[in-house]
């Protein structure tokens, strides 16, 4: 299911039971006593403020109060789930592979994770040569590849075990052990072993927020974000990683490909104000 779809029906029953405790906990209404007369009501009534109020406002101001607070739980809700969602980005991403892998080797069952449909996680020495790659270098690969998968099963076994996954550290050291790998194997072998896994290896803009710098220097809807600041860039995670690093605010270049054409733009780093959707292309 997806993940937006998943907080907006959360916050919806958050709200929802809201206003059902306020419905039950609501007295039931009675007849006025004798002789009594009506009074003006508050259209946002307090039944604190107002003692005498009848049976029927009273329950409209518990309502506005437990709404009040059903709307501030989710306010502070979305601020929770706005401070994290940047570390199930890379969690997700860091851990779902080593899951795989871990699965596979232990022969388990698993979904399969491409659109082609390939099972196996491994490094195919046929697919290897067709990409381009002599197969005198095939070997090695595989075994740089595989010592790089292991590296990280044992630092998310680590981080598991001593309670520090899906934190900033673990974030800083799988980031280093992944920039450590795809400087020994090189960008287009890393991108075509991302593609091969069935990971995301490209991020493409969905919209293009007003007023934003994205828009500001072009940037359109179906542009595939490739590089910034002459670095390559695979996820969504990887470019709001880039856009925190160095000056603030200092002019950075930005490759998209568009049409089958690069374009590059120029923006100020940080926040792009884009919306990213991850994807798994043929390099």
């Amino acid at each position: 299911m997806n993940m937006g779809r998943v907080l907006f029906f959360f916050l919806g029953a958050i709200t929802g039971a809201g206003f059902a405790w306020a419905i039950l906990q609501a007295p039931s209404p009675r007849p006025p006593a004798a002789g009594a007369t009506a009074e003006a009501t508050d259209p946002t009534p307090n039944a604190d403020s107002n003692p005498g109020m009848d049976s029927k406002d009273r329950a409209l101001a518990d309502l506005y109060d437990a709404l009040a607070e059903a709307t501030e739980a989710r306010v502070q809700l979305e601020h929770k789930l706005a401070e994290t969602r940047e570390e199930l980005d890379f969690a997700l991403d860091a851990d779902s592979r080593a899951f795989a892998e871990e699965a596979r080797r232990a022969g388990a069952p698993q979904k399969k994770t491409s659109k082609r449909g390939k099972k196996d996680f491994g490094l195919d020495p046929d697919r290897l040569v067709e990409f381009g790659i002599p197969r005198s270098d095939v070997a090695w690969l595989r075994e740089r590849y595989e010592r790089f998968e292991m590296d990280r099963l044992q630092l998310h076994n680590t981080a598991s075990r001593e309670k520090w996954f899906r934190t900033g550290r673990f974030a800083s050291e799988d980031r280093a052990l992944r920039q450590e790998f795809r400087s020994d194997v090189g960008e287009d072998v890393y991108d075509f072993l991302l593609y091969n896994a069935g990971q995301t290896n490209r991020s493409v803009v969905g919209e293009v927020m007003q007023e934003s710098p994205a828009a500001a220097a072009g940037v359109q809807p179906g542009d595939v974000i490739v590089a910034y600041d002459e670095t390559r860039v695979y996820t969504p995670g990887e470019i709001r990683y880039q856009t925190t690093q160095g000056e603030a605010g200092r002019l950075v270049a930005v490759d998209v490909i568009r049409g089958g054409q690069t374009v590059r733009v120029y923006v100020p780093r940080g926040p792009l104000g884009v919306y990213l959707e991850p994807a798994s292309e043929i390099p």
